[in-house]
């Protein structure tokens, strides 16, 4: 066994969807309860509660904000690196749509997105060192791998868009807060289909993910492991 601490912490978003888009698939909850089950008889201490930051609808809005600011200084570049206007079918019609989006936003704006991010990603990273636990401990998506194309609506690109938030509500908020994190293959869905298990450490903390996957690669090995379909 890892020598994390004597009364080592996770915490479990068992069944809830921090940014409320949707249901957790019930695969997915079963699959997260066996980690569950696992890290315990491992022993290992494992509690109900998420930082209740990642409810806040500020924080996936102004990021959302800055990715589509972003959006448009990439599409300038790449219009600067090749030296042609973008044409009809270069980007895809949510990209087009986001960058709209963006185009739009003032400087006042841009700031007041950058400055709440900022905020609440610091709020949101305290809750490891405020509360004690060492790892945050979630399904990494809502759902089995879904088929391609789920996520693509050139009819109502945003809709595509809202599709997939609610696919991957777990991963989003530490895609903004920047903290170390790992998913893991412990789980699989009815029809072989692999469904990870995400960790979430506070920063700088890298070596508690890596001893903690040690340990649930040693305890429950998935190399074997093989969807009915893959590359």
């Amino acid at each position: 066994m890892v020598a994390l601490r004597p009364r080592w912490q996770a915490e479990w978003c068992r069944s809830h969807n921090p940014l409320g888009t949707g249901d957790v698939d019930p695969q997915v909850v079963r699959e997260t309860e066996a980690t569950v089950r696992l890290l315990e008889s491992l022993g290992h201490s494992v509690v109900p509660g998420y930082p209740k930051q990642l409810e806040d609808q500020q924080l996936i809005g102004n990021f959302t904000a800055l990715w589509d600011a972003g959006l448009v200084a990439s599409i300038n570049e790449a219009q600067r690196a090749v030296g042609a206007e973008p044409q009809e079918g270069d980007f895809e019609a949510l990209t087009i749509e986001m960058a709209e989006g963006g185009g739009g936003l003032t400087a006042q704006q841009l700031i007041e997105a950058v400055a709440t991010v900022q905020r609440l990603g610091f709020e949101t990273a305290q809750w490891w060192s405020e509360d004690g636990f060492d790892l945050l401990l979630t399904p990494t998506l809502a759902e089995p791998p879904v088929p391609l194309g789920t996520f693509v609506n050139n009819e109502a690109p945003i809709l595509g868009f809202l599709r997939a938030a609610a696919f991957a509500p777990f991963c989003a908020g530490f895609n903004i807060t920047g903290q170390p994190a790992i998913s893991l293959p412990l789980g699989s869905s009815d029809s072989g289909m692999p469904i990870g298990i995400h960790f979430v450490a506070a920063y700088g903390r890298e070596d508690l993910l890596i001893r903690v996957a040690a340990q649930l690669e040693t305890a429950a090995p998935w190399s074997g492991r093989r969807p009915a379909i893959h590359a």
